[in-house]
């Protein structure tokens, strides 16, 4: 916590400095007049980020052993029960703490996805013939159903959802469209006033949506690829295509029925005829000349990395590009060519480029005969490399040339990797990890140009920037428009996004966009309008008595309720029975206790980093609601609530299911009995290397257990 709290001062520093330098503070009154103490300030302030910020960098790098597991995830290769039991040994085997619980919160989501969907043998497909049938025959509730959206709603900040995909309108730039990673596609029609799904009414209400591409000669005509790509834990449906503005959509030759829940990362419309696309999965690139009614595979590859991105040689459009990403200590990323629209395909990745990373590509209007393409100079811990690809039309000439390098910053990350360059200016260039970045001298330097942690105002962004599009390239790019979507919504800015300030959060306020991922609800006995969820990536909300809503990760001056900041993911919550006031919530590895305005922490314990994600349940008992037994993955612990501050919490659990035989790693569910607290059942999913779930009981309070 100490730490964390001195990196975020740090990073606070120099997002000041930052500031200060695009302005007149320490550059002059011209927006790039040049003071000669800014760049010794910037540089300073950027050593002290950089040497701080690669401590917690590394985290997103992972070991031999979890790569191999992480490739049997992407690839669903062998049975779930086989991947749960090399999960459950390399969490008793594994020395590196930051690279285990780096992996262990991507493992636990995909656990926490297809825990309930695989068949009894641990097999995928029955899951996915079923929401195939779903999708073809099903309806997904009565339409004579009374249910009505609750919240969160009128956060006035970036703390609202997930979203992973984003398209703008050819000719009206206040028309978005976005995906959500569960929640459809959506769309604004008055630059994010108000917004409304498109895939709802069509038994889509939790389809992924990866990518989207908009017909610019008819607008109407829209593409969304499905599937959640984050940890590989949501199938997909192909490609959908709508011909009237997504009122209806239909299959196409890439979809369920041929596909059974592949996941399709990109797209991308050939520039002058629109019924050419290319889409790439996991390890294939099709290509459709009919608008999908049809679509062939023309490249295979089986290797150990994914294809994630594509585009088209703005000098020859049958020159076409698609590179790869990788995590782990395996290599193997590529840069492919097909210089015959899609025939024949050669790896062209320069050998000077880092090969276990992601690779980025864009190109420019103003230089249309080269390919640009990011990576991280050093695995997907740090730094960044630059390379263009110039001379494309003449092959004898084309050659690689490494444009800008640099050891600390990271631009691209596994799922954050956006890379745009302006279509006037090739100086002009925009990067997406965690930060949104810009360049202003061809990749030389970068600067970090949005909010990590989201601030109670309008100019408010989030931390993982998923998607990036500019549509108003300026010369110098001054006043570029420029949209993103992050882990909080949708931000925009008109005036190049130069410094923090420039950023408008566009999601609206009580704008009908419904894309929060909620984990658990609590509700109160006392106050029907007090409520509390936990949210993926966005913390806790809470329903005040009020009726207001208040986000715990929100921060700044201008928050009128001044609550507290709790960083991370959300989950289990709850508000104590007997003392409404008490709030319960899960923030990452930690509980916390609030009052029920959210503006006072009043108590916090940490548990086993490594287990409290796998799964986490907290159990008032009845005969005294001062009590509750907390469920951390294999461990069960009991807890006084009202002396949590103190914390009460034994360091010892009060047992551990792991000591059974046969063990029972995954406690599901925990009951205690009516009239005897001393009386306890405890389910268990997938407990045992088969994939048989277990159900146990106790009769002295939790201390030994009888498999029953």
């Amino acid at each position: 916590n100490v730490f964390e709290k001195g990196l975020n001062a740090i990073r606070l520093l120099y997002h000041f400095l930052n500031f200060l330098t695009m302005r007149k503070w320490l550059w002059g009154a011209e927006k790039r007049q040049t003071h000669k103490f800014a760049p010794t300030i910037v540089r300073m302030a950027m050593l002290w980020v950089c040497c701080m910020g690669g401590a917690v960098a590394s985290w997103g790098q992972m070991d031999e052993d979890a790569s191999r597991i992480y490739m049997h995830m992407a690839r669903q290769d062998t049975s779930y029960a086989y991947i749960r039991q090399e999960m459950d040994n390399y969490l008793d085997t594994a020395s590196n703490a930051a690279y285990k619980d780096r992996f262990l919160k991507r493992y636990a989501r995909w656990n926490w996805f297809w825990s309930s969907r695989v068949d009894s043998f641990g097999g995928w497909q029955g899951a996915k013939n079923a929401q195939l049938n779903t999708f073809i025959n099903g309806t997904v509730c009565n339409t004579g159903g009374n249910w009505n959206y609750v919240g969160p709603k009128d956060l006035g900040s970036s703390t609202l959802g997930v979203l992973f995909s984003l398209a703008v309108h050819p000719t009206n730039h206040n028309i978005i469209f976005v995906g959500s990673n569960t929640g459809g596609l959506w769309k604004t029609d008055n630059n994010g006033q108000t917004w409304r799904c498109l895939t709802d009414a069509q038994r889509l209400p939790l389809m992924g949506v990866s990518d989207i591409v908009v017909n610019p000669l008819n607008p109407d005509v829209i593409y969304i690829a499905t599937g959640y790509t984050t940890n590989f834990q949501m199938y997909g449906g192909g490609i959908l295509k709508t011909v009237n503005g997504g009122q209806t959509w239909f299959e196409t030759g890439l979809s369920w029925s041929n596909q059974y829940g592949d996941n399709i990362f990109k797209m991308k419309m050939h520039p002058t005829d629109t019924s050419i696309l290319y889409a790439v999965s996991k390890d294939q690139i099709y290509k459709t000349t009919n608008g999908f009614a049809t679509a062939n595979v023309v490249h295979s590859d089986a290797g150990n990395d994914i294809f994630s991105d594509i585009e088209f040689l703005p000098a020859d459009a049958n020159v076409v590009f698609v590179s790869s990403k990788l995590e782990g200590n395996t290599s193997g990323t590529k840069i492919l060519i097909s210089r015959n629209a899609g025939t024949n395909w050669a790896n062209i990745r320069p050998s000077s480029m880092n090969n276990n990373t992601v690779i980025s590509l864009a190109t420019t209007a103003a230089n249309p005969d080269a390919i640009y393409a990011v990576s991280n100079s050093n695995g997907n811990s740090s730094g960044y490399q630059i390379f263009k690809y110039d001379d494309v039309v003449n092959t004898a000439n084309a050659n690689w040339e490494l444009k800008a390098a640099n050891g600390q910053t990271r631009l691209v990350f596994f799922y954050q990797y956006e890379f745009e360059i302006n279509q006037k200016d090739t100086n002009i260039m925009y990067a997406g990890e965690n930060y949104a970045h810009k360049s202003i001298n061809g990749g030389a330097n970068f600067n970090i140009v949005t909010y990590y942690v989201p601030r109670y105002h309008p100019n408010s962004s989030h931390a993982d920037v998923r998607g990036m599009k500019i549509f108003g390239s300026t010369v110098g790019g001054i006043n570029d428009t420029v949209v993103i979507v992050h882990d909080g919504g949708v931000s925009k800015t008109t005036t190049g996004g130069d410094a923090l300030n420039e950023w408008v959060n566009i999601n609206g306020s009580n704008s009908g966009f419904e894309i929060t991922q909620a984990y658990r609800v609590a509700t109160c006995n006392t106050d029907t309008n007090l409520l509390v969820t936990g949210a993926q990536d966005n913390s806790s909300h809470i329903r005040l008595s009020s009726g207001a809503w208040i986000n715990l990760l929100d921060t700044g001056s201008l928050n009128p309720n001044q609550h507290i900041n709790i960083v991370g993911d959300g989950g289990e919550c709850y508000i104590q029975h007997n003392a409404p006031n008490n709030i319960y919530v899960r923030q990452n590895a930690s509980l916390i206790k609030l009052n029920s305005t959210g503006n006072a922490q009043l108590g916090n314990y940490s548990f086993n980093a490594f287990n409290i994600f796998i799964n986490y349940r907290l159990i008032p008992i009845p005969q005294n609601t001062n009590n509750m037994f907390v469920l951390s993955g294999r461990w069960l612990y009991k807890a006084t609530p009202a002396n949590i501050s103190t914390p009460s919490f034994s360091s010892t659990p009060l047992f551990n299911f792991a000591t059974l035989n046969p063990i029972a790693n995954e406690m599901m569910d925990l009951a205690v009995a009516a009239n005897d607290s001393n009386v306890l059942y405890a389910s268990f999913r997938y407990g045992t290397p088969t994939g048989q779930g277990k159900f146990f009981k106790s009769v002295n309070g939790g201390t030994s257990w009888t498999d029953i």
